[in-house]
């Protein structure tokens, strides 16, 4: 009798095979999560040389504008005392937006400097022997020169100078003017790689020269770069590529990204080893071997639910494979703000970022109109823009001033991109914004002293030439005449040979004082050059410019201020020169300046006195009482 062995075997061995499968399966799951993890942190490496050297980048250009700026108003300074008072406004003015420049420092062509903060070292400074001066004193370039980190002269600390070369109206060499920025100002950019495992980050000039470092892990004190055998190639065949190599300053293998500025010139360097990669993904991973034998030792019970669970496991680990890729890697690397939006604008997805520039977390956030955080004013255009990116994919950029729920103030700059499917159909939106505050209002205070006289405070020559053109416009439209006063001071030469040039700057404010205090609002006075002032007048008769004018002279004429050469008078008085430009006239704008030197020049005949340039071309007077 033939025996039928009932026993399940092709099940068994099926259930068996399904076990081992899942074994297996899970060994590439594992895998497959461990390449994810690896190609996160790449990912991370890579967008972390980017923000990071662009932030490098950053402080070095605010370092070299300020020294721009610095560089004009020393270049009026005659003796150290205005030097040094005219360094330390100039590092109060930078202390707020640059804290990570320590002092600036002014050298002559001797080698003999001073600092613009003196309570940190010596008052007086040999830097005949620092690399920088000698660089000016040889090189006649103009551009600014980054150092490698060295010991500043003034207070023993370690810092990086950036430095320019000054020089006389001859374009002879008159010395060097430097800001030492302090090393640990670019080691704290690198702290946030810290979750890096093993993160390493590098400033370094792009010779090789190190400047900033900062490690996760103890280094020792002799570490250089692998420049030759890793930086260096990789800058040149693979910018901002990641790869990963044995550095032989410690035999560990990294993986490294290199990111290369050719201005400022340096390099970034980002790195991770692969040792710590390993042991934090094993470190992650127990729990879910744990889970998994778990899995196994069920074994029969589960298997099919098991499957099915994995079908969706996997179908899961697509979606977040998908919104990873798209979002989280910058979301996470980067100090600006990253949003997925529906098509409405309404919020899916907001980085921990918002915190930071909209002064609202994330999950409070979440659910929300991306028009609801828009001041009302924007509300229109954004709505607009939103219809746009609906039926067309672009780019929309605007920025906007905005009030963070504590009240204070922003300026922030937003792009908003469509997110289509393989159809070309809009699925979504991605905004990214940055917080401009301090670009605005650095930009706004560089404006404003471009266009204002350091001296008297009024308007400079480029500001009246800019208001010239303005006002021409505003005149043409207005059919009303622009009315021009031209003011010189009377034998100012003989006031500074005689009293001296601090004198005469003083002077030079009394009646820039005079004219501020004499003309209306609305009307416009800047110094045009040397002793001489401008003020463009709107909508008056030439009548009217002269009561203006002899309020001006009056006025200066009573503060009495002693001038023994200007004689009859034997104090301080001045000339002034009124013309006038109709809308209607053939004449170019340019000849209401002439017009008014004319007549200045016909005061200055009698001077302390106001002549008038008839709209015909003749002149005509009104003399001081």
């Amino acid at each position: 009798m033939r025996r039928t062995d009932t026993r399940p075997f092709g099940t068994l061995a099926a259930l068996l095979g399904g076990l081992a499968g899942l074994v297996l399966f899970g060994i590439w799951l594992e895998e497959s999560a461990r390449r994810a993890n690896l190609a996160q942190i790449r990912q991370a490496l890579h967008q972390s040389s980017l923000s990071l050297g662009q932030h490098a980048a950053d402080m070095i250009e605010v370092a070299e504008l300020t020294l721009a700026v610095a560089r004009a108003g020393l270049l009026r300074q005659d003796d150290a005392g205005g030097v040094q008072m005219r360094l330390a406004e100039h590092m109060d003015d930078t202390a707020d937006h640059a804290r990570h420049i320590a002092r600036l420092i002014y050298v002559d062509r001797e080698g003999k400097g001073t600092a613009s903060r003196m309570n940190d070292g010596a008052t007086s400074i040999d830097a005949a022997d620092l690399p920088y001066f000698r660089y000016h004193r040889d090189d006649p370039s103009t551009e600014a020169l980054l150092g490698a980190p060295m010991m500043s002269p003034v207070s023993g600390e370690r810092v990086i100078p950036v430095s320019l070369r000054l020089e006389g109206p001859d374009q002879r060499f008159i010395g060097v003017l430097a800001a030492e920025m302090r090393v640990d100002a670019f080691s704290t950019l690198f702290q946030r790689l810290a979750w890096l495992p093993g993160g390493l980050g590098a400033v370094a000039l792009n010779d090789g020269r190190l400047l900033a470092l900062f490690s996760s892990t103890p280094v020792s004190g002799q570490f250089e770069l692998p420049w030759a055998e890793v930086i260096a190639p990789l800058a040149r065949a693979a910018p901002g590529g990641v790869v990963q190599s044995v550095w032989e300053a410690d035999g560990l293998s990294r993986h490294t990204a290199v990111r290369y500025f050719d201005h400022p010139a340096i390099t970034v360097v980002t790195a991770a080893t692969d040792e710590a990669i390993s042991a934090r993904w094993f470190a992650d991973s127990k729990l879910r071997l744990f889970v998994g034998a778990l899995l196994i030792g069920v074994g029969l019970l589960v298997t099919l639910r098991w499957w099915r669970q994995v079908g969706l496991h996997m179908e899961s680990l697509r979606q977040l494979k998908r919104m990873e890729e798209e979002f989280r890697l910058l979301a996470e690397a980067s100090a600006d703000l990253i949003e997925k939006l529906s098509l409405e604008g309404v919020r899916e997805y907001v980085s921990p970022a918002s915190l930071q520039i909209l002064g609202l977390p994330p999950e409070r956030l979440i659910g929300t109109n991306v028009l609801d955080t828009l001041p009302p004013e924007e509300r229109e255009r954004g709505l607009a823009a939103l219809a746009n990116l609906r039926h067309r994919a672009e780019t929309h950029r605007s920025v906007i001033r905005y009030i963070c729920p504590d009240g204070r103030e922003r300026w922030l700059e937003t792009a908003i991109s469509r997110l289509d499917d393989n159809r070309g159909r809009g699925t979504g939106l991605v905004a990214i914004t940055r917080d401009i505050t301090q670009q605005k209002l650095h930009t706004e205070e560089l404006d404003a002293l471009a266009h204002t006289d350091g001296l008297t405070g009024l308007s400079n020559r480029r500001a009246f030439d800019a208001q010239l053109q303005e006002r021409r416009r505003a005149a043409r439209e207005s059919g009303q005449p622009l009315t021009m006063l031209m003011i010189d001071v009377d034998r100012f030469k003989l006031y500074n040979d005689s009293y001296g040039h601090a004198a005469g700057d003083t002077c030079l404010k009394e009646v820039a004082s005079a004219i501020a205090r004499s003309i209306r609002r609305t009307d416009f006075a800047a110094r045009y050059g040397g002793e001489e002032f401008a003020v463009l007048i709107d909508a008056i008769d030439q009548e009217a410019a002269v009561l203006i004018a002899e309020k001006i002279r009056k006025r200066v004429a009573s503060r009495r201020s002693m001038h023994d050469r200007n004689i009859p008078w034997g104090y301080v008085t001045v000339s002034i020169g009124i013309a006038d430009w109709q809308p209607g006239s053939a004449r170019d704008i340019h000849s209401l300046v002439e017009n008014a030197d004319a007549a200045l020049y016909a005061a200055k005949e009698r001077r302390n006195c106001v002549r008038t340039h008839a709209a015909t071309g003749g002149l005509g007077s009104k003399l001081s009482a």
